[in-house]
């Protein structure tokens, strides 16, 4: 029997950014909180080691948040869709 489920822009058809792991998140929460007094984002290379990362993955949130990636927007994408009785995992 066919139902309805919630999926990503991606999944229902639409090209989307991949959405954020919440360790990400709150790896950009981090950042953001601590700006220096002149306002700028630590490095990448500080944002890693307070997550327990290796510093590319910091240099890669710091990327991705300052490109929007993480804004409250993001569960906008959302839709609901109808399973298909046939071809849709669950």
């Amino acid at each position: 029997m066919p139902g309805l489920r919630v999926v990503g822009q991606n999944q229902a058809g639409r090209a989307s950014p991949r959405v954020a792991s919440d360790l990400q998140r709150q790896a950009w929460e981090w950042a953001m909180a601590n700006r220096s007094a002149n306002g700028a984002l630590p490095s990448g290379d500080d944002i890693a080691p307070a997550h327990g990362r290796k510093e590319r993955w910091g240099r890669l949130v710091k990327s991705a948040g300052q490109a929007g990636a993480f804004s409250r927007d993001e569960a906008q994408g959302l839709r609901a869709v109808a399973d298909s009785a046939a071809g849709v995992p669950r």
